[in-house]
């Protein structure tokens, strides 16, 4: 590693520093039986009590040299490649998860996280290197679990009680992504907070509260020239978002829709270049229906135009992988919202949305979830739009054009997933004469599975069915027949309609 040593600012001189060994390093030496032994290549309890003592040495080297010496960096320097040396040798640790907490009780977590403020750069990201490995661990694998659960979570505890959080974000402004080892070190930062979040997802709201994270990722993203970090940056946003309500709002409250909308809007006319563009512009999606999942924003990504934007999208038909995301995040966008539905019906959505419909498609390899997102959405133009409106009379015409070729298509798809329900039902009935007491986590199986298989979506296209027939006499009527042809019970569809009803309240 080449070091860039800035000019060091006076300090004022530590009470310890006498010339003696602090007293940290000496509670140290008193645990440890040959201090001047070097690391095993297997770590064990002794070795470690090794690393962390001529580790505290090194600090205290390099202090001393640079309070002794601040204006003269060449005699400092040579305290800083060795402590800058003992701190790669500490990655070793990393391969033994059980002795975190031997880790921890030594008291080196402090050390180093006051490393991380330390006037040469590559030390913070020595640091930040070794943080990033003591994180990245797969404990399953180990073979005395427990005890690596408990070690990881120690460290984690003890990395939280130090500010190691609030350290790690205020440090990305040092870095230089030009220089490929700072690049480096802020894809590490991420990649911590991505493993303090996998370890204990409540973290992903102390992060929030705690730091100016979101800032930070949102100003990164705005960056128009695409890298490794601005795809990290996405998947971020998308985890700290993912699970939480308080982020989702103080992300509308930074006007982070805004930032969000701008990225998507630059994949408006064309596809990203690659897969890893395109994985970026999925989290952007991702995040945008993780906020739009609380009502409250709703009404801001009107005001910020995504409507307008995602419409854009889904009319290009140049676009592959964009478009059935756009309608998802219309999806989410107007439900149970009635001025996001009237917006919607007002710039013509319509006609877009029922083209979809018609060929139960958004794209050449569309799945359920695109099939289902479109009768979702046009259940929640029905169920939220005023009923003796315009814009819900304009829905209307939408199934009494063309002969009333959206009412077959409705039941083409009422068949279709009808039959899927009935496949998982028929399984379940089978798995219940078997006689045996079922318990509660299985019968909540069993939902899931009828839900996996299109109940839901089933019970949607039987609620555009009867909205449908009661706000307008000719759709009535055709509805009718059709039943009558394919010998469908009224009744059934208006139980399955009250079944929805008491689900969602």
């Amino acid at each position: 590693m080449s070091f860039a040593i800035p000019e060091p600012p006076s300090k004022r001189k530590r009470e310890d520093d006498d010339g003696s060994e602090p007293a940290k390093v000496s509670r140290i030496e008193k645990n440890i039986e040959e201090p001047e032994a070097e690391a095993m290549e297997i770590l064990d309890l002794q070795g470690l009590k090794r690393l962390i003592l001529n580790f505290e040495r090194k600090i205290n080297k390099n202090q001393q040299m640079r309070i002794k010496f601040s204006d003269q960096a060449e005699k400092f320097m040579d305290s800083e490649i060795e402590l800058d040396q003992e701190i790669k040798q500490m990655m070793i640790i990393a391969t033994v998860p059980t002795l975190y907490g031997e880790l921890v009780k030594l008291n080196a977590i402090p050390s180093l996280v006051g490393l991380m403020a330390h006037e040469n750069t590559d030390i913070c990201i020595d640091v930040i290197d070794l943080f990033h490995e003591l994180l990245d661990v797969d404990i399953e694998e180990e073979e005395d679990y427990d005890a690596a659960y408990n070690g990881v979570n120690a460290l984690v505890d003890s990395l939280i009680e130090n500010q190691t959080l609030e350290l790690l974000i205020q440090g990305l402004g040092r870095f230089d992504e030009k220089q490929q080892e700072d690049a480096q070190a802020v894809f590490n930062t991420f990649s911590i907070v991505e493993n303090f979040v996998e370890i204990r997802p409540s973290i992903a709201n102390l992060i929030v509260e705690k730091t100016d994270i979101l800032q930070y990722l949102l100003k990164r993203i705005k960056i128009k020239s695409f890298d490794g970090n601005k795809l990290y940056a996405s998947e971020i946003i998308a985890i700290l978002l993912q699970n939480s309500k308080e982020n989702q709002r103080k992300l509308v409250k930074e006007e982070g829709l805004d930032t969000i909308l701008f990225s998507i809007a630059a994949y408006k006319k064309q596809d990203p270049q690659n897969a890893e563009e395109e994985e970026m512009l999925g989290n952007l999606f991702d995040s945008l229906c993780s906020c739009l999942l609380i009502p409250e924003n709703r009404p801001a990504f009107l005001l910020a135009e995504g409507i307008e934007l995602m419409l854009i999208i889904l009319k290009n038909k140049k676009l592959k992988v964009s478009r059935k995301s756009a309608l998802r995040v219309i999806n989410f966008a107007i439900t149970r919202t009635p001025s996001n539905c009237r917006r919607f019906v007002d710039i013509l959505g319509l006609k877009t949305l029922f083209k979809l419909f018609m060929k139960a498609t958004v794209t050449k390899g569309a799945t359920q979830e695109d099939e289902e997102a479109a009768v979702s959405c046009i259940s929640s133009l029905l169920i939220h739009l005023d009923p003796h409106g315009n814009a819900v009379d304009r829905v209307l015409n939408k199934f009494r054009e063309n002969d009333f070729e959206k009412v077959e298509r409705l039941l083409e798809l009422h068949e279709k997933y009808l039959k899927k329900v009935k496949v998982v039902e028929a399984a379940i009935d089978e798995r219940k004469s078997d006689g045996v007491d079922l318990s509660e986590e299985e019968e909540l199986g069993f939902e899931s599975d009828r839900l996996d298989a299109g109940l839901f979506t089933l019970q949607l296209i039987d609620v555009i069915f009867a909205i449908i027939s009661t706000g307008d006499p000719r759709i009535k009527e055709r509805v009718q027949k059709l039943f009558k042809l394919k010998n469908i019970d009224a009744e059934v569809i208006k139980n399955r309609v009250n079944q929805y009803i008491e689900s969602v309240g």
